[in-house]
């Protein structure tokens, strides 16, 4: 036979460990759900935080997009301007030193470089096409502006120390009758200037619709990271307002 055990005393304690749990969680619990508020509260502002960063940090990029193209369709239309001088009839068997013109006013913004932080608001939105094309357009701008600045200083050179002063003027365009052994003479300083000025034509072709293709995904891409459809976009000319935009800078 067993003998029976007598557990009356435990069930005196039995209130007491379940008070104690239930006074445990009820004290806990708000404790916890005001923790986690005052978390979701702090992850909320770090993400607003997050995000204002990198809209300032793609206003940055937007910036100095706005510089290099600008920069670019000046520069375009003026080299395609000169150019067309070449297809008039008065102008015929003109050399392309003689019809592209220098310019004046040029900047420090063929330094313009995106920085690491910039790209990487694009890197985490999974554009990396953008990322290259935006960085490579930087690099090409700063690269045209080097050689357009490098052809005006050769250029004025050469009219200073080899060419022989016009004669004769029909508007702007001046002329003088030279020689063919004079021709011959100036032969290796116009060479390398002719070489330049259809280099910068053929670049500035390549260089204008980078400038467009980057100028009209920047709108796209930031809008649909930033779930948001206000956010500043880019706006560039079709090819017919840049022909206007010539056309009325050649009337001026």
């Amino acid at each position: 036979m067993t003998a029976a055990t007598d557990v009356s005393p435990y069930w005196e304690i039995v209130p007491a460990v379940v008070g104690g749990i239930l006074g445990a969680f009820a004290g806990g619990l708000p404790a916890w759900l005001i923790a986690k508020r005052q978390s979701d509260e702090s992850l909320r502002r770090e993400s607003e935080r997050t995000i204002e960063h990198e809209k300032a940090l793609a206003f940055q990029v937007c910036s100095k997009l706005m510089t290099i193209t600008n920069g670019t369709i000046i520069l375009y239309n003026h080299i395609r301007r000169c150019r067309d001088l070449n297809r008039r009839a008065e102008n015929e068997g003109m050399q392309p030193w003689q019809t592209l013109i220098p310019m004046v006013g040029f900047t420090d913004e063929g330094n313009i470089r995106f920085e690491a932080d910039e790209m990487a608001v694009f890197a985490k939105a999974s554009e990396r096409q953008f990322m290259m094309d935006a960085m490579l357009l930087a690099q090409r701008h700063s690269s045209t502006l080097a050689s357009f600045k490098i052809y005006c200083d050769r250029r004025e050179d050469f009219l200073e120390t080899a060419a022989p002063n016009p004669v004769q003027f029909n508007g702007e365009v001046g002329s003088t009758i030279v020689s063919h052994q004079e021709m011959m003479l100036m032969m290796p300083k116009m060479i390398p200037l002719n070489n330049l000025v259809n280099g910068l034509n053929d670049g500035m072709e390549h260089d204008l619709r980078l400038a467009r293709s980057v100028s009209v995904d920047f709108g796209k891409i930031t809008k649909r990271y930033f779930a948001d459809p206000k956010f500043i976009g880019l706006a560039f000319p079709s090819d017919d307002e840049l022909a206007q935009l010539r056309a009325a800078a050649s009337t001026n």
